[in-house]
């Protein structure tokens, strides 16, 4: 699914990939930065490809697949992923964090709301 975080000014695609995990990553190819995604949702279980130059890239992130990739003879595929943000569950919500590394996690961020409002939502 597309989120768009108008207060930050991004796109995020949030994922839940082939081993069920949930991921998120900025709306753009690492190629001109393109829109990835269009669709507010549905099923993408091969990826998402950016309709500029037809690059493909997987649930986790990594690019897979760069057509006429004599183009490119220095490219590095595993360098040249989507942007990932930090994602976390709580409570059946999904928790996006613009960080993709954020100093501390959501659990240590809820603290003991978390604790006390656990099973509440």
């Amino acid at each position: 699914m597309v989120r768009e975080l108008e207060h930050a000014k991004a796109s995020i695609i949030l994922v839940r990939g082939n081993d069920n995990k949930i991921r998120g990553f900025h709306n753009s190819g690492s190629h001109r930065t393109n829109r990835i995604a269009y669709a507010p949702s549905g099923n993408a279980p091969k990826g998402f490809t950016c309709r500029f130059r037809g690059w493909n890239y997987g649930t986790d992130g990594t690019l897979n697949f760069v057509p006429q990739d004599d183009l490119f003879p220095e490219l590095d595929l595993s360098y040249n992923g989507l942007t990932p943000v930090a994602t976390d569950l709580w409570e059946g919500s999904v928790f996006i964090n613009l960080d993709p590394k954020p100093e501390e996690t959501l659990a240590e961020f809820l603290g003991e709301f978390a604790n006390s409002y656990a099973g509440f939502f």
